[in-house]
Parts: structure tokens; C-alpha cells; sequence
């Protein structure tokens, strides 16, 4: 990836930070107790409440969103160039877990700026209100369209998932990141009328981690 994307992602973090609420205590603790200690972030994992705690959002878009849609991108470029996936115009991207939007800003940049599509359709899933931050996503990159739905738990942003492939008409990309590991969810996509419509939809995936 060249300098100019990076610089791309700096700005689009930026303003996504400004979208959120303002820092606060309670927030900067719940992601400091994560944050602090190397060893403890491979076990460690914030609740839901975490998410939703005031400041939390803009704490996490800060620390960690330029480097998670730079990995993202990353995959995506050895995806396209391992599996040469038939991608094209008006790509669909559902984003499971989604949080600020991260994943969904690595795979968007990727394909508008290889030119695999001119425009993007993207639906994100969470059960934290970052709406504001898919807001500014929007408003900052003109060819993508994305809209933010807050599901409580994994069935209900798999039941949406279904809804929206329905009335999909293009390809498209499922990013799921450790959402499974979150939700210990796996059997959702692996049983049950939902997880049918998502193996159907997604027959081979190609998972890495970000």
C-alpha cells in the first residue's frame, strides 16, 4: 500500500473520531484495562458493555482503526491475488461486528481504488450505536453507501444478513473478523435456517485475522 492510502485512512480515522461522543473516564478505563498489558490482549476481550460506555468509541477509533483498515486492505490484496474472486461493480459488503467501521473502510478503499468497483454498497452490524461513525464513512468517501443497523447479539445480525442478501443483486464480501470468537457464535453459520442462507451465500471463506 502506498503512502497516499495511508494518508487516506488517517484522514478517514480522523474524522470518524469527531463523529463519536467526547472522551470521558469511564470509557478510557474500560479500554486501558485491554490496552496496558500486552500479554493480557490475547485473552482479554471487552464486553458490550465496554462498547457502550461513554468515550469507549472514540478511544478505540483513535488507537486502532488506521491499522485495522490497513490490515484489511492488506488481506483483501492477497485474497484478490491467491483466489481471484469475481468481483465487480456495486460489490456488497456486510460487516458482522463492525464497530466503527474499520474492516469495511480496508475492503471499500481496496476495491474502489483498484478500480474493481466504482461504487460500493455496504451494511455493518453491531450491537454498539456507532452509527454516527458509519455516518461520517459515508460522508467521507462519496462512492461508498453504507447503512448502520444495531443488532443485540449474532442471530440477529445474521437474520439481517439474510434480509439484505435477498435483496442483493451483485456480489458480494462477508467480514466477520473475531466476531465469532465475541459472540461464540460458529454454530450459527454452521447450523439452523440462517446459517443455511449464509453457507449458501458464502460456499468457501477465506478468513484472516485482523
Amino acid at each position: 500500500m502506498d503512502s497516499s492510502h495511508e494518508m487516506n485512512f488517517s484522514e478517514l480515522s480522523d474524522a470518524v473520531y469527531k463523529a463519536l461522543p467526547s472522551k470521558c473516564w469511564e470509557g478510557d478505563k474500560a479500554y486501558r484495562e485491554w490496552a496496558l498489558d500486552t500479554a493480557v490482549k490475547e485473552k482479554f476481550q471487552w464486553s458490550v458493555e465496554d462498547y457502550k460506555k461513554q468515550g469507549f468509541a472514540r478511544r478505540y477509533t483513535f488507537q486502532l482503526f488506521v491499522d485495522r483498515a490497513k490490515a484489511t486492505w492488506k488481506l483483501m490484496q492477497k485474497v484478490v491475488e491467491t483466489f481471484q474472486p469475481e468481483l465487480g461493480e456495486g460489490t456488497q459488503i456486510f460487516d458482522f461486528g463492525a464497530g466503527p467501521g474499520c474492516a469495511t473502510a480496508g475492503v471499500a478503499s481496496f476495491l474502489h481504488h483498484r478500480n474493481m468497483s466504482a461504487s460500493v454498497n455496504a451494511s455493518l452490524f453491531d450491537p454498539a450505536e456507532w452509527a454516527p461513525a458509519v455516518e461520517a464513512l459515508t460522508s467521507s468517501l462519496s462512492w461508498m453507501n453504507a447503512d448502520f443497523r444495531c443488532r443485540d447479539n449474532l442471530q440477529e445480525m445474521l437474520t439481517s444478513f439474510k434480509e439484505r442478501v435477498q435483496e442483493s443483486d451483485g456480489r458480494f464480501i462477508v467480514i466477520l473478523s473475531h466476531v465469532l470468537r465475541d459472540f461464540e457464535g460458529r454454530h450459527l453459520f454452521l447450523a439452523g435456517p440462517e446459517g443455511s442462507c449464509a453457507r449458501q451465500a458464502c460456499p468457501r471463506t477465506h478468513c484472516g485475522k485482523i
